[in-house]
Order: C-alpha cells, then sequence, then structure tokens
C-alpha cells in the first residue's frame, strides 16, 4: 500500500510538471509571437503601402484571436478560428477534438482541454498573459492608424485631379 502512495505521489508530481511545462511553453510561445509582432509592424510609411499595413493587421488580429482563444482554454469544436494542427489524417466526427471547419481532429483542442484540466486539478493560477494584451493595444493603434492612412489616400486620388474652377 504504502508503495502504491508513492507511485502515486510521483505520477502526480509528473503530471503537475508536465502542465507547468505545457503552460510555460506556451507563455514562451507567446512572448515570441510578441518580439516577431515588434519586429514585423509597419510603424512608418517607408517601404509599407497602407493595403500591405491594413493586411498585416488583419493577419495579425486572426493570430492573437487564436492565441486569445487558446487562453480562455474554451475552445468549441467547430466554433474556432482553425488553426489546427491534425492529429489523425482519418477524422472521427464523434471525436471530442474534431473541428469541423478543417474537418481533423485538433491538437490546439487537445493540448488545451489537457491544461485546462492539469490547471483545475493542481489548482495553478493562470498567469497574465501581458505580451498579449500589448499586442492588442499596438494592434488598434496601427489599425487607427493605417485606417486613417488608406482613407486619405482613397480621398486624395479622388480629389487629386479635381479642379478649383471651372
Amino acid at each position: 500500500l504504502d508503495d502504491a502512495a508513492v507511485r502515486l505521489e510521483r505520477s502526480k508530481d509528473s503530471f503537475r510538471d508536465k502542465v507547468k511545462s505545457m503552460l510555460e511553453a506556451f507563455l514562451r510561445e507567446i512572448a515570441t509571437m510578441q518580439e516577431e509582432f515588434v519586429r514585423a509592424s509597419p510603424t512608418n510609411n517607408e517601404g509599407t503601402s497602407s493595403r500591405a499595413a491594413l493586411a498585416f493587421i488583419a493577419k495579425w488580429k486572426a493570430a492573437v484571436a487564436a492565441a486569445r482563444q487558446k487562453v480562455r482554454l474554451q475552445c468549441a469544436v467547430g466554433k474556432h478560428a482553425c488553426i489546427c494542427k491534425p492529429i489523425s489524417p482519418m477524422p472521427h466526427t464523434t471525436c471530442p477534438t474534431y473541428c469541423k471547419q478543417c474537418a481533423q481532429c485538433c491538437w490546439m483542442l487537445l493540448q488545451a482541454a489537457e491544461i485546462k484540466s492539469g490547471m483545475d486539478i493542481f489548482n495553478i493560477p493562470r498567469p497574465p498573459y501581458k505580451e498579449l494584451l500589448l499586442i492588442e493595444r499596438e494592434l488598434e493603434l496601427l489599425d487607427k492608424m493605417w485606417s486613417l492612412v488608406a482613407e486619405w489616400e482613397a480621398t486624395y486620388n479622388g480629389w487629386k485631379d479635381g479642379l478649383f474652377r471651372d
């Protein structure tokens, strides 16, 4: 009986460590995401068109939304922006990780479910995701700035050939 208790305690410690390492890996993924965003974000108009900047912003908004969804760890099957990494070449529609959008069993759903269950079991508090918040704020400012630039370009193109008087 003592041997079983020792093995159970080792297994609990192993699972706790696995959950913590998965959470730390996700935190590193977000930090890397922020570094990449800062490096690539269009902060001036030198070599960047408003169309390219707005496309960059849309791409990053989708990436941040997917990361936010993973943070919430509440991926509803068939309702998420699909960033799935398929784990099953033969999807099973009854599988709890089946994604209706990509018709695959979703690695993201499995990982999110495992982290959430581990955090719940071991009462691990959810960490603040400061980098994600910073990216969201910066995206909002970039969106306002480049939308204004695009509006100005459209208005200017309409007016530049007009006459002041007939």
